[in-house]
């Protein structure tokens, strides 16, 4: 617990230094833009030979986006399918993008840099996820002290401190190949 609490001080440091890198989070504006963003996703995911029947993308209050039956569906029934291709997955990455040893790295990794790309072909992708995540990354010390007396602290709080490793690991990086990279990499964007 103390070097959890050691990590989150450097963290709220961090989190303060890099403030002119982070993009401006507007929760409403954030879930407005997803929600304009479904159609584009859709044409997207058309044009790239996804398909899919009864099924919708929708909005659940107090959940988030999430799929929805438009019609019956049967026991076992196809609803949509998804070219290989469309899988971001380490086999599609190349070797530009495989910096680490950890698979999970290397994807966080180049969706993070594909994130930073206007010109993004996961762009309609991407446009759909979310800012934040229900995850332990972003509970506060005092939420974290919640869980205490629960087996879920311990796998807590070395998920926190993998992912402070991580992003340290990423931030000492001199060959990333995006340019300026250096002056938008954050914690916030990386977690």
């Amino acid at each position: 617990w103390s070097q959890y609490l050691k990590i989150q001080e450097i963290l709220q440091r961090i989190q303060f230094l890099e403030a002119p890198l982070h993009r401006k989070r507007d929760d409403a504006a954030n879930r407005s833009n997803r929600l304009a963003n479904i159609d584009k996703f859709y044409q997207w995911a058309k044009d790239n030979g996804v398909t899919y029947e009864g099924v919708k993308i929708k909005e659940f209050p107090g959940y988030d986006l999430g799929l929805q039956a438009t019609r019956d569906i049967k026991k076992e029934e196809l609803m949509f399918t998804i070219p290989r291709r469309l899988l971001l997955s380490e086999e599609h990455l190349g070797s530009k993008s495989n910096f680490f040893k950890l698979s999970n790295l290397n994807l966080a990794f180049a969706l993070m840099l594909e994130s930073l790309k206007p010109d993004s072909f996961w762009k309609p992708y991407i446009d759909l996820l979310p800012d934040r995540y229900a995850t332990v990354l972003y509970y506060t010390v005092e939420e974290m002290a919640q869980l205490e007396g629960s087996n879920a602290l311990s796998v807590a709080l070395k998920q926190c401190r993998l992912i402070a490793r991580l992003y340290a690991t990423i931030y000492s990086m001199q060959d990333v190949p995006l340019q300026d990279f250096n002056d938008i990499f954050n914690y916030d964007l990386y977690r």
